[in-house]
This record gives structure tokens, C-alpha cells and sequence, in this order.
């Protein structure tokens, strides 16, 4: 009886990767076949407000406000604030010193960059820009991201996610690996998808509305997983997220595995909320109203991200081995062979893009120990075991 059962998991499970790893390798060659001959409209240039939640980031922020100095782009089209969020250290009078405005804002009970931003919407004039370009304050930007930006809001576009790059990639074998992981996302995910018309997801850092938007929709998410939330309220809202792939952010990622613990563990347990929630809601509506964008957008919270898609294909592989011989068991090791090929390809494709191949196959042996971390932490957020409710601070390094 038990073989049944087995049996039985496993097959769910072989299925659900499969759908999973179609679904990226169809994009994948998208990227690869489809010429993107989109052309712009007229573009006019928006007149745009950068707002940056900064809690307690004395340490980083300077480099920050000297970056924005930089953007090439007229200086009467665009101002910055950083939202100081109960700050106790210099993070507002250095911002201050650099002449950007900054936004004092302490609240004890309601905490978290949700609630940030929306003081920031709250207190910054509307009507005097036509959008707002949301970044983190451990980024840096490049010089023509607002240039691109205007081209996309000329063209239309009310949300936009930004392509996010690993600036420290060759540091260590943990940023090796997470850099192809972001190439992989961003020109493998995000692109072909904003390429086919389809929705991209918003993530975190690097998002940009325009001002109608804001005006109309408000900012309404307040969970950790305050991008993934509100992905989903502006898709179920009737909006669709644009993707910029050469308006760029660039974000220093962790180190090694230790660093990076806290911040997946938010991420993912924040992942796992709202997919439970507005995740499936979003299939229903997607379903109900025959919506090709609606029901797209769920996959991206129902569907298991990269390295969970290659843990559970392993862990597909281990119940089957559990049976007897059979032709089933041949025609399942088979297909679960070609689904972890499948997903091996595109882990060597997104290398070579990166421009990192031979260093990322270099420290091949490691990627072992990077799945067994995000099986761990998927395990502990899936379950409830990580009952993470607040935000902890990154650790932070200097480069």
C-alpha cells in the first residue's frame, strides 16, 4: 500500500516542477529568440521624486547621496527624499548635508518599510511629480535610470520594476552563485514576460509608479513581504507591472550564507503569507475572468522559485528510488533526469550572460551547500516554524 502512496506523491510532484520548469525554459527561449522591436512614442521627460526608506544607515548612505548627485538627468526633473524611519543615528543630517530632503518619521508600534513609504506618499506634494522611483538605501543607481523610466511612462507604463544587479558578483562563491540567480530572473523572468505583454513582480527595490496611480491606489501593503503584497493588490486592481530592463539598480548582495540568513528567512516566510492568501486569489480571478495576465501572475507566487524548483526535483527523484523496479520507475527517473537537465541549462546559460561562466563553475561544488540553505529556510517558513512578523537588519559589509 505504501508503494501506492509513494507513488502516488511523486507523480503530484514530478508534475508540479515539470509545469514549473516549462514555464521557465519557454521564457528562456523567449530571451533568446524573440527580437524586441518595441518602439517608444514621443518621449517626454517626467519630472520624477526618488524616495529612499533609510532606517539607521549612517554607515552606507553617503554613498548613496553622492550616486544620486550623479544621475544624468535635468536636475529640475527630479528631487530626492529619504524617509529617516526611527532613526538614532546621522542618517538624517547626512542626507541633510547633501542637500536632499529628508522626512523625519518615528512610530513605535507601526514599523517596517510598508509603513514608510506610505508616510512618504503622505507627506510628499503629488501633484508636483508625475512619478515616484522607490530604491533601497543599501543601492546605487545608474546614471540614465530615470531617462529610462520616462520612456516607459511616455509609452504608457504605470508600474515598473527595475532590472536589479549584483555590483560585488566575484567576491565570493555565495555572491557568484546569487548574481547568475539575478540574471536569471531579471533577463530570463522578467524581460521575456514584459516582452510577451504579461506582468512582471515587484521586488522591493527599484520600483517606480506614476503619480495617477498613487493617487488612485494608495499605498496599502504593510506585511514584511510588503512588494510581493502589493504585486498582487495592484494586479487584482486591474494594473500590470512593466519591466525596465535598462533602467538598472544596482544592490550589493551578502557575502555568504550567515549574512543572508535573516533576510531570506523574511523574504520567504513573506512569500509564503501571501501566497496563501492573494496568491491564490489571483489564480481564481485569473481563471474566472479567462485573464491571461491575472492568471500569469499568480504562477510567480505559486510556482517554486529556482533553487526550490531543483530541491524538490531531487526530492521527486529520492521517493521514486523508494519503489521497485518497473516501467514506471525508468519513465519517472527518465523525466526527472530531463527536468534536471532542463534546469542546469539554464543555470549555465545565465553564467555565461552574466559574463561569469568558468568563475561560477568554478565554485560548482559549493551550489550543493546553497541548496540544502534554501531547503532549510523554505522548510522553516512553509511550515510556520518561522513565524517572522518584524524586519531584521541585513548584516552589513564594507567592500
Amino acid at each position: 500500500m505504501y508503494e501506492y502512496i509513494i507513488g502516488f506523491i511523486a507523480v503530484i510532484l514530478l508534475c508540479y516542477v515539470a509545469l514549473s520548469v516549462t514555464y521557465s525554459m519557454f521564457l528562456t527561449i523567449i530571451y533568446f529568440v524573440y527580437k524586441d522591436n518595441h518602439s517608444y512614442k514621443k518621449i517626454n521627460l517626467k519630472k520624477i521624486a526618488i524616495i529612499i526608506p533609510a532606517h539607521n544607515e549612517e554607515f552606507i548612505v553617503d554613498g548613496l547621496c553622492k550616486n544620486l548627485k550623479k544621475i544624468n538627468y535635468s536636475k529640475e526633473l527630479y528631487d530626492v527624499y529619504f524617509i529617516a524611519d526611527n532613526c538614532c543615528d546621522r542618517t538624517a543630517s547626512i542626507c541633510s548635508d547633501n542637500d536632499f530632503k529628508v522626512i523625519e518619521r518615528y512610530d513605535e508600534t507601526n514599523k517596517g518599510k510598508g509603513y514608510a513609504i506610505k508616510y512618504a506618499f503622505d507627506n510628499v506634494p503629488l501633484d508636483k511629480y508625475d512619478a515616484f522611483l522607490i530604491i533601497d538605501a543599501d543601492t546605487y543607481v545608474d546614471e540614465n535610470i530615470l531617462f529610462e523610466l520616462s520612456k516607459s511612462l511616455s509609452n504608457g507604463d504605470t508600474a515598473i520594476q527595475c532590472y536589479i544587479k549584483i555590483p560585488n558578483k566575484d567576491e565570493t562563491w555565495f555572491t557568484k552563485i546569487l548574481c547568475v540567480s539575478r540574471v536569471i530572473n531579471g533577463l530570463f523572468y522578467h524581460y521575456p514576460k514584459s516582452m510577451l505583454g504579461l506582468s512582471s513582480y515587484l521586488m522591493g527595490s527599484g520600483i517606480c509608479f506614476s503619480t495617477d496611480l498613487i493617487k488612485k491606489k494608495g499605498w496599502t501593503a504593510f506585511s514584511i513581504a510588503e512588494d510581493w503584497e502589493y504585486y498582487a493588490q495592484l494586479l487584482l486592481a486591474g494594473y500590470r507591472i512593466a519591466f525596465a530592463k535598462n533602467a538598472v539598480v544596482y544592490q550589493y548582495e551578502s557575502r555568504s550564507i550567515v549574512q543572508a540568513t535573516s533576510q531570506r528567512l523574511r523574504w520567504s516566510s513573506g512569500r509564503w503569507k501571501v501566497t496563501k492568501t492573494l496568491g491564490i486569489q489571483l489564480l481564481i480571478e485569473g481563471i474566472k475572468k479567462r485573464s491571461l495576465i491575472l492568471f500569469d501572475a499568480s504562477l510567480p507566487l505559486i510556482f517554486p522559485n529556482n533553487s526550490l524548483q531543483i530541491n524538490l526535483t531531487f526530492l521527486a527523484l529520492a521517493l521514486v528510488f523508494v519503489l521497485p523496479s518497473s516501467v514506471f520507475k525508468i519513465f519517472f527517473v527518465a523525466a526527472t533526469l530531463v527536468l534536471l537537465a532542463g534546469q542546469f541549462l539554464i543555470f549555465i546559460l545565465g553564467a555565461f550572460v552574466a559574463g561569469s561562466l568558468w568563475k561560477t563553475l568554478c565554485v560548482a561544488l559549493c551550489v550543493p551547500v546553497f541548496l540544502v540553505w534554501k531547503l532549510i529556510i523554505d522548510i522553516l517558513c512553509f511550515s510556520g516554524l518561522y513565524r517572522g512578523t518584524k524586519w531584521v537588519r541585513t548584516s552589513r559589509h564594507q567592500s
